[in-house]
């Protein structure tokens, strides 16, 4: 499945740019205050993030298929802006889960492109197996600590905060 790994700390925005010397200089936003003008340079221009595989079940019923854009994390264009998937040409716009088999599919936006194996397995239940394990007894699930608790060890003032920070 797709990550959002690579956008974790991503909380920048633009909504203009301006023209200095033959480049591109978008102003953004971070956290939602005005930073400044940065070069079009210090973003991910013609780049594409896509899933490494995809693995369907066989499903004889499908009737939709898998559509391919599902595939893809982000692409951005030549200036580093973000492109709406459905610009992206693929090979494939759906792959059905009724024909078994291995698919890929290849990518391009632009200078961006990329590949995708889409696998249809064989067996509606390959990899399913009957699990014979019985439940165990629970043990102190959920418990959590508060910082009073640390008081009574000594390493910790518990007068210095007020209660509803002590948690009781």
């Amino acid at each position: 499945m797709a990550t959002t790994k690579k956008f974790k700390l991503a909380h920048v925005q633009s909504r203009s740019y301006k023209l200095a010397r033959g480049r591109r200089y978008y102003y953004v936003y971070v956290d939602g205050r005005g930073a400044g003008y940065v070069s079009e340079r210090a973003f991910a221009r013609s780049k594409m993030s896509l899933v490494k595989s995809v693995s369907l079940v066989n499903n004889e019923l499908d009737t939709n298929g898998f559509v391919t854009t599902d595939a893809i994390n982000y692409v951005t264009d030549k200036h580093g802006s973000v492109v709406d998937v459905n610009s992206v040409k693929r090979s494939a716009d759906r792959i059905s889960e009724k024909t078994p088999g291995r698919y890929v599919v290849t990518y391009r936006y632009g200078k961006a492109s990329g590949k995708v194996t889409v696998t249809v397995r064989n067996d509606a239940n390959e990899g399913i197996s009957k699990a014979d394990a019985k439940l165990g007894k629970g043990g102190n699930v959920g418990k959590t600590w508060f910082p009073h608790e640390l008081a009574f060890r000594g390493n910790y003032n518990a007068q210095v905060y007020p209660a509803h920070l002590r948690g009781y």
